[in-house]
């Protein structure tokens, strides 16, 4: 794979098992690039980021990237996630092991149904096409949050949106201003294991270096140092 930027000549290559790190000095270019990320992630929109495969064949980003601006506040509840599970739990709910049970479940609800509109003031039906998206919805089925640390909470994410959606490259702002060089070592050793992608976006160089990144930087000048 190879992400390109329009005006940044590096065409930077996304291996496995090293983490590239954009580091921007320049204030308005990191605005700027991340500005255009986010219109192509989260909006679909064209951008000055092109995604290739081994081809050269050119990827929807907003269908491969995730977009993380604030880790504080990482959604186990998005839409795709909650979608994906749904779907997964409807599929294993119409398998053939779980038809007797499935049945019995069903004419217990709706008898239980007759039971309370039988007695109403109009008449009332029940649609007997059972839509198992809604019962999923009535009982609120989602991820369970249980974390003893803010680095666990992140490498659960990851691998959760990572299995359940399509998503390939997970793309994180400045996440070394949260986390030590340790817990960065830590994450990184979980992400290689689990064949998880990472791409930083830092707009200052501190003293974090890890032998696994790949960096690049453009200064306040906008040379470019590789």
């Amino acid at each position: 794979m190879k992400l390109v930027y329009k005006n940044i000549e590096y065409i930077l290559n996304l291996e496995e098992n090293k983490v590239p790190v954009y580091i921007i000095e320049n204030q308005k270019l990191f605005f700027t690039m991340l500005q255009d990320l986010h219109r192509q992630v989260n909006m679909s929109e064209e951008g000055n980021f092109s995604l290739f495969d081994d081809k050269n064949k050119e990827l929807n980003i907003s269908k491969n990237f995730l977009l993380i601006s604030d880790v504080f506040n990482i959604n186990f509840h998005d839409k795709k996630i909650i979608n994906s599970i749904f779907s997964m739990l409807k599929e294993e709910s119409l398998s053939e092991e779980n038809y007797l049970l499935r049945l019995e479940a069903e004419n217990k609800l709706k008898d239980f149904l007759q039971v309370l509109i039988s007695d109403f003031e109009f008449p009332l039906e029940i649609n007997e096409k059972f839509e198992y998206e809604n019962l999923f919805k009535l009982f609120n089925i989602r991820i369970q949050e249980n974390y003893e640390n803010f680095l666990e909470k992140i490498i659960d994410y990851l691998k959760i949106i990572t299995r359940l959606t399509s998503i390939k490259y997970i793309v994180f702002i400045n996440l070394k201003t949260f986390l030590s060089k340790n817990e960065l070592e830590k994450l990184y050793k979980e992400s290689f294991y689990n064949k998880i992608n990472i791409i930083l976006f830092e707009n200052y160089e501190n003293n974090c270096i890890i032998n696994v990144e790949k960096r690049i930087i453009i200064d306040s000048d906008l040379c470019e140092i590789y």
